[in-house]
């Protein structure tokens, strides 16, 4: 914290100025927190992913829907029209 001195229509003022670099801890604080929400929320993402990757219905559901997709994308002949 800093004390100011301002000047306004002749009359001076006196203010704090918060200088907020003297406080570095802050945002190595906060950059970690943010670190550990993304850590939490790739841990969740996975275990996501791997309880649908051993349910057999999803599985082939998402298998069926991708060979078709492909399938669908990699056809050359033009439409009917």
């Amino acid at each position: 914290m800093v004390t100011r001195t301002k000047s306004v229509h002749g009359e001076h003022y006196e203010y704090f100025d918060y200088d907020f670099s003297i406080y570095p801890g802050r945002a190595r604080k906060q950059r970690g927190a943010s670190a550990l929400e993304y850590i939490v929320l790739a841990a969740a993402l996975i275990i996501i992913i791997g309880v649908l990757a051993t349910n057999g219905t999803v599985r082939t559901a998402l298998e069926t829907a991708f060979t078709d997709l492909f399938t669908e994308a990699s056809d050359t002949t033009p439409p009917a029209g």
